[in-house]
Order: C-alpha cells, then sequence, then structure tokens
C-alpha cells in the first residue's frame, strides 16, 4: 500500500513519508529499530540495517540519505530519499503488516506513533526547527526535486 495510491509523491508534488504499519501494535512508525553489535555503536548504521531489514530498501542502490540527523521524541532519524519511482517495499512480514507513502496531513489521520506524531506537529505548524520541513520544501521547489522522503532512516518520495 502506498499513501495517495499513486506509489508516491502524489499528483499534488507534495512529499510523502514511507510508514510502516506495526504487527503487534497496529500503530504507524517510522522505519526504527534498536542498535546490535554488527553496529559498531553507530545509530547511522543501526538506521541504514533496520530499513534494509523492515523494507528491502538498500542505501545506495534504493535511496541516498541527505543532511545530519534529526530528532523527533526519542531517536535520531535521517532522511532517505527515492526517486520518483520507489521499488516496491519489501516488508519483514514478522514485524509489518503494511507499508505507505503518506504527507503529514494523511499520517495525521493515521494511528501514529511518538515520533511521528512528533514529525506531524512540527511539520503542520510550519516550525523552523522541523528539519525535515524546511528539507521537503526545498526538495519540492527543485526541478529535479525526488518527491518521496523518508525516514530511516525515515524515507522520503
Amino acid at each position: 500500500m502506498r499513501g495517495g495510491g499513486d506509489g508516491g509523491g502524489g499528483e499534488d508534488g507534495e512529499p510523502r513519508v514511507l510508514l510502516l504499519l506495526g504487527r503487534e501494535t497496529g500503530v504507524w512508525s517510522f522505519s526504527k529499530g534498536h542498535p546490535e553489535e554488527e553496529d559498531r555503536g553507530s545509530p547511522l548504521r543501526t538506521a541504514v540495517r533496520e530499513t534494509r531489514e523492515e523494507t528491502g530498501y538498500e542505501v545506495g542502490c534504493d535511496y541516498r540519505i541527505i543532511g545530519d540527523a534529526l530528532r523527533f521524541g526519542k531517536r535520531p532519524y535521517w532522511v532517505g530519499v527515492v526517486g520518483q519511482e520507489a521499488p516496491p517495499v519489501r516488508l519483514a512480514d514478522r514485524e509489518h503488516t503494511a507499508a505507505g507513502w503518506f504527507t503529514a496531513n494523511e499520517a495525521a489521520a493515521l494511528n501514529t506513533n511518538t515520533d511521528v506524531r512528533a514529525w506531524i506537529k512540527k511539520a503542520q505548524g510550519g516550525c523552523p526547527t522541523a528539519g525535515w520541513t524546511r528539507l521537503i520544501a526545498s526538495l519540492a521547489h527543485a526541478s529535479t526535486a525526488p518527491r518521496r522522503l523518508s525516514a530511516p532512516v525515515g524515507i522520503v518520495s
């Protein structure tokens, strides 16, 4: 499933964020997880690994990370950008039941976790400290702008 029914940045050109529906919680969230030994203490490595495990997306192939880490709630997130036609999400069935690409307004209507709600509040309020809001706005106005962003790593479309 992808927000807006069109697989990413909608006809309106508004960027969309990839959210995953938790199997046990029934709550939509960014791709996230806990550090493992192989991450060698790096939150970014944890984010990249968790994104690969939960979505099948490979950094450098399916998306690229732009900018520094941003905080929404307790965790750091990075923005991962995919092209106009993102590959299908390959869900980790043991963890999630669905994936979707949503605008901030569409995500606001969902049952989301604390971190997503914090991002929505900042994005809808135009908060100048909502780093993604500025980033998404600049991408949306670029002629070659990908319209999908994501979080791990959040991934944006």
